[in-house]
């Protein structure tokens, strides 16, 4: 899924000033038709078809934008478990729920406002009483846009942490990547996918989950390079921790563990251990375990593992034989 198009929620003036400008526009062009009679009856008509057609216009345009935040704004009950649970984690889900609720409100109040004053209008006797009547409606209006003003701040800051979230796709076979950080996890994604991940030399600065595609006829796995020591509480960690975090736990088939036997990624052998004894425990998922790096160190002798596959991202060794393994388990 993808959130990075969602639209920007305005400032709730923004969208007063857009109804009622838009209500002006077409008011301006009715009174360029106008009515040829002097007789008095046959102008306070005309004028109260004016007000109609304001109101109507006013509400059509404030309505539409409403509408629209409710309908284009992901649905938080409906999306799938990964991304239900990254809300939970990630986002004010309880107050989004209640702005988005808040949003239909006033939607439907402004709707109930414009079927209450066109009776007054068609009622009115003088053309004082319908300009009364027009301040009542544009107080109204304005009075119930105003008191959800801070729901739409809530659904801005939302819509901006929701772009933040990764486009996975939660549907297809999914094989997550772990490991520590500089052990190679990023160049294999690279080797599997061909996609070009975003890639750092440090530890703990990468801004999202890279995530690539990879074709193993007849099936497609969807491949994600996932961050994080998992040492900790997820509620204690980064989002991006929490992101990797749920795609262990949710969306992987299994995990494709990277050793680094020549420690130049800065983390000795044992804690490479370590780590992969967390992620078993904590993930409960397969694992296919790799040494990478074997142009550089070739001796693997102190990772007492079964079926280990010797590779090399960087000069695509052994990805073959990784691609088998993937393969077969999956069927």
């Amino acid at each position: 899924m993808n959130f990075q198009n969602l639209q920007n929620i305005e400032d709730y003036t923004a969208y007063l000033d857009y109804a009622f400008s838009n209500a002006k526009k077409r008011i301006q062009i009715l009174k360029n038709k106008r009515i040829k009679s002097k007789d008095s009856d046959a102008k306070l008509r005309h004028s109260k078809y004016l007000e109609i057609e304001r109101v109507k216009e006013a509400t059509k345009h404030l309505t539409s934008k409403l509408d629209s935040i409710h309908k284009k704004f992901p649905q938080l009950d409906d999306l799938p478990e990964f991304y239900l649970k990254l809300a939970k984690l990630t986002i004010d889900y309880d107050e989004t729920k209640k702005a988005l609720g808040a949003v239909k409100w006033a939607s439907f109040q402004s709707k109930n406002i414009r079927n209450n004053t066109v009776p007054e209008i068609k009622k009115a006797k003088t053309n004082s009483h319908l300009q009364k009547v027009q301040k009542q409606f544009y107080g109204r209006i304005s009075s119930i846009v105003r008191q959800i003003k801070s729901s739409f701040t809530a659904l801005e800051k939302t819509r901006k942490q929701m772009k933040a979230w990764p486009d996975i796709k939660t549907e297809i076979r999914t094989i997550a990547i772990a490991g520590y950080p500089n052990v190679g996890k990023s160049s294999l994604l690279k080797t599997l996918t061909g996609t070009n991940p975003e890639v750092k030399a440090y530890a703990f600065t990468t801004k999202r989950l890279n995530v690539g595609y990879m074709y193993v006829e007849p099936k497609e796995f969807q491949i994600i390079d996932t961050p994080g020591t998992f040492d900790r509480d997820v509620e204690k960690m980064n989002d991006i921790e929490k992101q990797a975090s749920l795609v262990l736990e949710l969306l992987a088939e299994k995990i494709i563990y990277v050793f680094d036997p020549s420690e130049s990624c800065g983390y000795e052998i044992n804690k490479q251990i370590s780590l992969l004894k967390r992620v078993r425990n904590k993930f409960n998922k397969p694992i296919i375990v790799v040494c990478n790096k074997i142009d550089i160190q070739n001796d693997i002798s102190l990772i007492k593992e079964k079926d280990i596959i010797a590779i090399s991202a960087t000069e695509k060794k052994g990805i073959d034989e990784l691609k088998k393994r993937i393969w077969k388990k999956t069927i």
